[in-house]
């Protein structure tokens, strides 16, 4: 349904306007992360579901950088030592999270480190998105939505890695996740529109 949203966002408000570029990058990240969804499903066959989810939803964070910094290009980028601020911040609060809450030496190294990188990328993500909204406060639901987004994937990875299993876990990485992306979505595709003709005048 969120990809389905991203695509009627990007081909009936933005596709064609100023934040376009950003539509078409968000309507991707969305399909990139339905296919993660998929892929840690076991609806599509992988080798280790866990590596290939991970890669998945690392090429949607990538296109979600993307368009966060095609938003800012549009809109009036944040100040650059703003943004490496921001992003510096959520790499020391994705290291800390990895430690405490995922790492398991018990693990293969591959999918340890290798969810630590996906870590760094999520957060990293996150950084970009709190540094735009800190210039624009109507794109607050973006940051919002990130860090959901990182508190889904931290609960998912414990209960992965470390095997913690509480009431309900399963629903909070669900809600969390779907609230999250939910929020990028609508706030990228609907609350700069307001934006348009100040972005078309300046």
């Amino acid at each position: 349904l969120l990809v389905l949203v991203a695509l009627l966002l990007w081909g009936g408000g933005s596709r064609g306007t100023p934040r376009g570029r950003t539509g078409g990058l968000v309507a991707g990240a969305m399909a990139l992360s339905c296919v993660g969804d998929l892929i840690m499903g076991g609806h599509i066959p992988t080798p280790v579901p866990m590596i290939f989810g991970m890669l998945a939803f690392g090429a949607a964070h990538v296109c979600y950088i993307a368009a966060w910094l095609a938003l800012g290009r549009v809109l009036g980028a944040p100040e650059v030592g703003l943004q490496r601020v921001s992003i510096a911040i959520m790499w020391v609060v994705a290291v800390v999270l990895w430690l405490l809450l995922v790492r398991a030496p018990q693990q293969p190294a591959l999918l340890n480190y290798g969810s630590l990188g996906y870590s760094l990328l999520l957060c990293g993500m996150a950084g970009v998105s709190v540094a735009l909204a800190s210039r624009h406060p109507r794109l607050v639901g973006i940051p919002v939505g990130a860090l959901l987004f990182v508190a889904s994937d931290v609960i998912l990875g414990n209960n992965a890695f470390r095997h913690t299993n509480w009431y309900l876990v399963g629903d909070m990485i669900w809600w969390t996740y779907i609230a999250g992306q939910a929020l990028m979505v609508w706030t990228s595709g609907m609350v700069p529109s307001a934006f348009d003709v100040q972005a078309e005048d300046g």
